[in-house]
């Protein structure tokens, strides 16, 4: 599972893989917001559609940044919850 920021500042989750010319596709995105009390991790969609997107591709320019969920714990509690039901504290 990856995390990554675009360069529009939004923060996606996600499997991520290479696509069609180079482009990195992300499968059932996620994207984290800050509330004002920690992260919170919701499914990603963009404005005009209103509604959850089955993957996302986006070119290699568009990314500042690629890691591990991993090395964000918080946050991978966070996608746990959302994605699965289940509670890790």
């Amino acid at each position: 599972m990856k995390i990554l920021k675009l360069i529009n500042n939004d923060i996606l989750i996600g499997t991520a893989t290479k696509g069609d010319n180079e482009q990195v596709v992300i499968e059932k995105p996620y994207t984290v917001k800050d509330l004002g009390n920690g992260p919170c991790v919701l499914p990603y969609e963009l404005d005009m559609l209103m509604e959850p997107m089955e993957f996302v591709a986006f070119n290699p320019y568009n990314i500042l940044w690629l890691k591990n969920l991993s090395d964000f714990p918080e946050v991978q509690n966070q996608y746990t919850a959302a994605t699965s039901g289940i509670e890790l504290s």
